[in-house]
């Protein structure tokens, strides 16, 4: 599956990331394969979907960020 993702925030998504890279989307998390294009506007991702389970369904102008899985502390 591939999104075409514009950055409104901050400089656009690095083609050259090594990848997989974890992403969420609404309470979605994906895995990113690759990353086409310069941006910030069409750079195109490559995803699996619902890596967490969560399957949903993306509207265009969703949030589309880093994951960044909890930590919690041992007591």
């Amino acid at each position: 599956t591939s999104w075409t993702v514009d950055t409104t925030d901050g400089p656009a998504w690095n083609p050259s990331t090594t990848f997989p890279i974890l992403m969420a989307c609404e309470g979605e998390v994906v895995s990113v394969a690759s990353i086409t294009g310069a941006g910030p506007s069409g750079q195109v991702l490559a995803v699996t979907r619902s890596v967490n389970g969560v399957v949903k369904a993306q509207t265009a102008g969703a949030d589309v960020r880093l994951f960044y899985p909890p930590i919690l502390a041992l007591t």
